[in-house]
Protein backbone atom coordinates (compact mmCIF):
# COMPACT_ATOMS: atom_id res chain seq x y z
CA UNK A 1 0.00 0.00 0.00
CA UNK A 2 3.24 2.40 -0.26
CA UNK A 3 2.27 3.66 -3.52
CA UNK A 4 -1.76 4.13 -2.53
CA UNK A 5 -2.53 0.84 -4.47
CA UNK A 6 -5.38 -1.38 -2.02
CA UNK A 7 -7.31 -4.24 -2.31
CA UNK A 8 -10.59 -5.79 -0.85
CA UNK A 9 -11.45 -9.16 -0.53
CA UNK A 10 -14.74 -9.69 -1.03
CA UNK A 11 -16.45 -13.30 -1.67
CA UNK A 12 -13.30 -14.54 -2.06
CA UNK A 13 -12.50 -12.44 -4.96
CA UNK A 14 -9.75 -9.70 -4.78
CA UNK A 15 -10.44 -6.26 -5.97
CA UNK A 16 -8.08 -3.58 -6.28
CA UNK A 17 -8.20 0.73 -6.55
CA UNK A 18 -5.45 3.34 -6.08
CA UNK A 19 -5.42 5.95 -3.40
CA UNK A 20 -3.74 9.31 -4.36
CA UNK A 21 -1.50 10.50 -2.30
CA UNK A 22 2.59 10.05 -1.03
CA UNK A 23 4.64 6.99 0.49
CA UNK A 24 5.21 8.70 3.60
CA UNK A 25 1.32 8.71 4.30
CA UNK A 26 0.97 5.72 3.17
CA UNK A 27 3.82 4.17 5.06
CA UNK A 28 2.44 6.13 8.50
CA UNK A 29 -1.01 4.17 7.76
CA UNK A 30 0.62 1.12 7.20
CA UNK A 31 3.04 0.81 10.06
CA UNK A 32 -0.01 2.77 12.22
CA UNK A 33 -1.89 -0.19 11.72
CA UNK A 34 -2.88 -2.18 15.27
CA UNK A 35 -1.30 -5.42 14.69
CA UNK A 36 1.98 -3.64 13.04
CA UNK A 37 2.16 -1.36 16.18
CA UNK A 38 2.13 -4.14 18.53
CA UNK A 39 4.38 -6.63 16.11
CA UNK A 40 6.96 -4.06 16.30
CA UNK A 41 6.44 -3.72 20.27
CA UNK A 42 6.78 -7.10 20.82
CA UNK A 43 9.66 -7.17 18.32
CA UNK A 44 11.36 -4.52 20.28
CA UNK A 45 10.95 -5.58 23.80
CA UNK A 46 12.17 -8.80 22.62
CA UNK A 47 15.59 -7.62 21.47
CA UNK A 48 15.59 -5.67 24.50
CA UNK A 49 15.66 -7.86 26.47
CA UNK A 50 17.87 -10.47 24.82
CA UNK A 51 20.48 -8.01 23.86
CA UNK A 52 20.12 -4.81 26.36
CA UNK A 53 18.65 -1.47 25.16
CA UNK A 54 21.10 0.81 22.82
CA UNK A 55 20.61 3.59 21.68
CA UNK A 56 20.83 1.80 17.85
CA UNK A 57 17.69 -0.66 19.11
CA UNK A 58 15.83 2.15 20.09
CA UNK A 59 16.20 4.38 17.20
CA UNK A 60 15.37 1.48 14.94
CA UNK A 61 11.91 0.92 16.89
CA UNK A 62 11.10 4.59 16.68
CA UNK A 63 11.87 4.22 12.86
CA UNK A 64 9.18 1.90 12.63
CA UNK A 65 6.41 3.38 14.55
CA UNK A 66 4.50 6.61 13.00
CA UNK A 67 5.15 9.73 15.57
CA UNK A 68 2.18 10.39 16.43
CA UNK A 69 0.22 7.79 15.95
CA UNK A 70 -2.55 8.04 13.17
CA UNK A 71 -5.95 8.41 14.36
CA UNK A 72 -8.77 6.00 14.10
CA UNK A 73 -10.81 8.59 11.98
CA UNK A 74 -7.92 8.55 9.04
CA UNK A 75 -8.34 4.59 8.96
CA UNK A 76 -12.20 4.92 9.09
CA UNK A 77 -12.22 7.76 6.08
CA UNK A 78 -9.10 5.55 4.21
CA UNK A 79 -11.52 2.66 4.13
CA UNK A 80 -14.52 4.28 3.42
CA UNK A 81 -12.33 5.90 0.41
CA UNK A 82 -11.70 2.18 -0.47
CA UNK A 83 -15.20 1.21 -0.31
CA UNK A 84 -15.96 4.10 -2.49
CA UNK A 85 -13.81 3.36 -5.23
CA UNK A 86 -14.27 -0.73 -5.25
CA UNK A 87 -17.71 -0.86 -6.42
CA UNK A 88 -19.46 -4.53 -7.15
CA UNK A 89 -22.64 -5.62 -8.18
CA UNK A 90 -21.97 -8.18 -5.40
Amino acid sequence: MFDGTCFKIINGKYYECKLEGGEDFFSNIYLGQPYEVDANKYAYEQAKRMFGETNDLRKLYEFWTPCPPVPNDVYESVCALIDEKIQTNE
